[in-house]
């Protein structure tokens, strides 16, 4: 057994020994390669002594390390979309086109701007863009395409101090004016009405049209402006074939947009809470009740 340990403890011995020799030896390691120091007595990882080597590189060679590889040698499989500037004025003005057939006013506003253009080249008026007007700001101006479409058609923005502000103007001037363009543009909209999309987009429009003015027809709003007796009765009538409301804890609470919520539209949110055996029907008469009868009439009817 004493022998055994002496050789176990031999054994150890002489692996400590052999690795003091090798740290004595300038810190090399199997392989005779040496290890990367931080000039501290400190061992540097492999990636941060590659990094050193590279910013080194860079500066004994600065025109190298400025040519970057471009997208199609890193990516020889990969096909970038040509840019819309590099594209012909044709082509911009489709495209443009294209991607303004969901956004209805602004294809109007724009046909309306063009074709007064055409019609009177020789007044300024028709070929200038008040990029601050509220209805331009609020329906064109941000439209995806909109003033892509009037850059392609050779408009220019313009801005310039005014008495009280700055103008910002887009205008067409007379000899940049080109009748091609402006007509192969007057045709793209025109199209543009006739596509699925607009057509359902000015749908969706007139429906919200139509929901404003159910709007205004809020009881709540109503109180203020007075109401007449006529249609008070009826929108008891119709409140009459209503549960009373459950008091809060008990039941859930239904409310009910005119429209699309992101419509805002005035007047077009009620909320109450119904018990969980209150019927479709309850909801429609205190729908009727709020708004009176042609809202229940219509959603009857599957009109809305």
């Amino acid at each position: 057994g004493d022998s055994d340990g002496e050789a176990a403890g031999g054994g150890r011995g002489q692996r400590k020994k052999k690795a003091a020799a090798a740290n004595a030896g300038g810190g090399k390691r199997a392989g005779n390669r040496p290890r990367a120091t931080d000039g501290k007595g400190g061992v540097r990882s492999a990636a941060t002594a590659n990094a050193g080597r590279a910013a080194a590189a860079r500066l004994l060679n600065p025109a190298a390390a400025a040519t970057k590889p471009t997208l199609g040698q890193t990516h020889p499989h990969v096909k970038v979309p040509t840019k819309m500037s590099d594209k012909t004025k044709e082509e911009q003005i489709m495209r443009c086109a294209n991607r303004l057939k969901p956004h209805v006013t602004a294809v109007d506003t724009l046909l309306t701007v063009l074709m007064g253009v055409r019609d009177r080249p020789g007044e300024e008026r028709y070929r200038k863009i008040d990029r601050n007007n509220a209805n331009y700001a609020a329906h064109v101006r941000d439209r995806p395409g909109a003033e892509d479409l009037l850059s392609a058609m050779n408009y220019r923005r313009i801005r310039s101090t005014i008495p009280g502000g700055e103008a910002d103007e887009l205008r067409l001037e007379r000899h940049l004016a080109d009748a091609g363009l402006l007509y192969l543009g007057i045709s793209a909209l025109e199209q543009a009405r006739l596509s699925p999309e607009y057509l359902e987009a000015k749908r969706l429009r007139g429906f919200h049209s139509e929901m404003r003015r159910i709007g205004r027809m809020n009881g709540d709003a109503l109180a203020a402006t007075g109401m007449s007796e006529s249609d008070a009765a009826v929108r008891l009538e119709f409140l009459s074939g209503c549960p009373r409301e459950p008091p809060e804890g008990r039941g859930a609470v239904v409310t009910v947009f005119l429209g699309e919520e992101s419509e805002r539209v005035p007047g077009g949110r009620v909320s109450r809470r119904f018990d969980g055996d209150d019927t479709l029907e309850d909801v429609m008469n205190w729908l009727g009740g709020c708004y009176g009868p042609e809202l229940p009439e219509r959603l009857r009817g599957g009109e809305w």
